[in-house]
């Protein structure tokens, strides 16, 4: 007589199956969260230190065409330029708010517009003819020649500083 053997899987087998598929998939998991949270986190940082730098590129571009300034401290400067071409200076004010935010008031129209978040030191250096730091605020703007801004930039638990300087081409 012929033993018939039975072609399937037992319900053992079947279960070490489904563990070990489950084992597999709850690692792999981890690791997939593990690169998610890192793009996340480098994609926000990018993302804020790019507001920064644009923030920073028209701050030195309206500086440029500034024709006169009339106030100037560490974290505030006011100034004059003819930004929209219409004959009339304009009054344009760049300053970190009491949160974190850069602003732009331009003609003293109130809130101004936030050029970035996440801004944790603003700090302007103004240097005079002969290169030699003025103190803040500056008693007399007509002396200064030559501006550094430093702008502090927090993403999460890291700070990025970036940095330029102008020369106003008006003053």
């Amino acid at each position: 007589m012929r033993i018939k053997k039975k072609n399937g899987v037992t319900i053992i087998e079947l279960i070490m199956g489904i563990v070990i598929v489950g084992t597999l998939a709850g690692i792999s998991s981890l690791y997939i969260k593990q690169v998610m949270d890192l793009w996340n986190f480098i994609s926000f940082r990018e993302e804020t230190a790019s507001q920064g730098s644009s923030a920073l590129i028209r701050i030195a571009r309206e500086l440029r065409q500034a024709a006169n300034i009339s106030t100037a401290d560490a974290a505030n400067l006011i100034f004059a330029a003819d930004l929209d071409a219409d004959g009339t200076d304009d009054t344009v004010q760049y300053l970190r708010n009491a949160g974190s935010e850069l602003r732009r008031v331009f003609n003293s129209n109130g809130q101004g517009d936030i050029l970035s978040d996440g801004i944790t030191g603003l700090d302007l250096t103004y240097y005079d003819a002969n290169n030699a730091a003025l103190a803040r605020p500056v008693s007399d703007p007509l002396e200064i020649k030559r501006i550094k801004i430093e702008l502090t930039i927090a993403a999460g638990s890291q700070t990025k500083t970036l940095k330029t300087q102008i020369w106003p081409r008006n003053l």
